[in-house]
């Protein structure tokens, strides 16, 4: 899945950049993927691990398996608002800084 899908979207980005913005947004577009691409990579362990708790889970009951998938949803949730509010807030930031 994202093993893949990364950096075949990091190549269509590359093309449609190169084609349309020319070489300083396609240089400047690199480090912003690199970055993402290791954020996605550190929570990659979400889903994995909520598999496999709920796994565990469901042995012992439905109830108790639906108590760990609503925690793992309540990380994931806790994480994409976290990754949301640092790309809309920093991402200017950074910018700026650099």
């Amino acid at each position: 899945g994202i093993s893949l899908a990364s950096p075949l979207m990091s190549n269509i980005d590359n093309a449609f950049v190169g084609q349309l913005s020319g070489t300083t947004a396609l240089a400047a577009m690199s480090p912003g993927c690199v970055l993402s691409d290791y954020i996605l990579y550190l929570f990659i362990f979400l889903p994995r691990a909520t598999v496999g708790l709920v796994t565990r889970a469901k042995a012992r009951g439905v109830e108790a398996a639906r108590e760990e998938l609503g925690r793992g949803l309540s990380a994931a949730l806790y994480v994409g608002v976290a990754l949301t509010f640092m790309y809309q807030v920093m991402t200017p930031r950074i910018l700026v800084a650099m």
